[in-house]
């Protein structure tokens, strides 16, 4: 059994990291992939980037939901232009496929690096660092997943009878799209993981305060309201709301310091 991935990247003005991100995926030591590119009306090299590598390895679409629609894999992974696959991240993820004797299989995750660009101090650990060290969850992982969102999309692969079954993409969420549909997998299905690294996250100027930000708390907030009244939901709110209360805080002493220098005379 070899099945096909289809391999969606998504990108707006990522010239800078996206040759990069295209080769983790040209020397994948499993061969049987699709790449399809989506650019989301760029206005920098990205697109003539993309098409310099040939029309058989990308498809243009106009948005992420949108460009589902060309999958004709059996299973999907995604990377974002800034992201990077280690070789062998297909190749281990389908022995996992494989290796499963579960028949409800929907979720292949693995263990993600971050890749701190220079300059760059992330406040915290990351949500996919949570089990570093320790055993990633395999088997019905839905009551963990929904306390803490610790799989990197980048480290994704997704079985497309699974995706389709829970209505794909919903466009609800600018921020949170991945956690709700890994989610919504994650309650239906089993996941198998690899206990190693296969991708890494980039952390760059653009992105590294994303999962601090209140904002995407809130989206978090009302992705998890989804799953109401079952119980890993309600267990899952308090710390949530905690964390979202923390952001606006300290949103606003951000926000409120220089006023508040001002009328000290500082």
């Amino acid at each position: 059994m070899t099945p096909k991935i289809s391999v969606l990247m998504n990108c707006y003005n990522g010239a800078r990291y996206l040759r990069e991100a295209i080769e983790s995926v040209l020397v994948q030591t499993y061969p049987n992939w699709e790449l399809i590119f989506w650019d989301n009306q760029s206005t920098d090299a990205s697109r003539e980037i993309a098409e310099s590598y040939g029309p058989h390895h990308t498809i243009l679409g106009e948005a992420r939901r949108l460009a589902s629609t060309y999958f004709s894999g059996e299973w999907i992974g995604f990377l974002d232009t800034d992201d990077v696959w280690f070789p062998f991240k297909l190749e281990r993820q389908v022995a996992a496929i494989k290796d499963d004797r579960s028949g409800k299989l929907g979720l292949v995750y693995g263990v993600t690096e971050p890749l701190v660009e220079s300059g760059i101090a992330p406040p915290h650990r990351f949500a996919f660092q949570r089990f570093v060290g320790a055993q990633q969850p395999e088997g019905e992982i839905f009551g963990e997943l929904i306390k803490c969102n610790f799989i990197a999309l980048p480290s994704m692969l997704v079985k497309y009878s699974a995706f389709t079954e829970v209505g794909g993409f919903s466009g609800r969420f600018p921020v949170s799209e991945d956690y709700f549909l890994s989610l919504r997998i994650a309650h239906d299905y089993h996941a198998r993981a690899v206990q190693e690294p296969i991708c890494r996250y980039r952390i760059h100027g653009d992105n590294a305060s994303l999962d601090t930000n209140y904002g995407g708390v809130a989206e978090d907030l009302r992705v998890i309201g989804h799953f109401l009244p079952e119980l890993p939901a309600v267990r899952a709110l308090p710390r949530l709301s905690m964390r979202y209360l923390l952001h606006r805080y300290r949103d606003f002493r951000y926000r409120t310091w220089p006023k508040r220098l001002r009328a000290r005379g500082g």
